[in-house]
């Protein structure tokens, strides 16, 4: 989240530095700074993804987990991750469309 946020400060502030054309109007400014919003979100969280799948893997070491324990516990964890990933980013991006 805090990625996102920053990402898209900056984003919109160089976007309104001199991305607005003349011809251009503010809702479809509006429209590309919506995008680039949730464009910074979807990086922030597969990060954050990323990032839980390397923190877990010392979690499981620290406990001295057997092989096939060990290997379990990683899987399922990480089929949790992605369903929870796609069902948010689903339901973002549905939001986002106004569905």
């Amino acid at each position: 989240k805090g990625f996102a946020t920053r990402q898209t400060k900056w984003d919109a502030l160089f976007m309104g530095i001199g991305a607005m054309g003349r011809d251009e109007s503010i809702v479809s400014y509006l429209f590309r700074l919506l995008m680039s919003m949730a464009f910074n979100f979807t990086i922030g969280v597969i990060g954050a993804a990323v990032t839980f799948l390397f923190n877990l893997v010392s979690v499981i070491r620290s406990y001295q987990a057997s092989i096939i324990v060990g290997f379990t516990f990683f899987a399922l964890s990480a089929l949790a991750m992605i369903a929870f990933l796609a069902t948010w980013l689903i339901g973002f991006y549905l939001a986002t469309a106004g569905a």
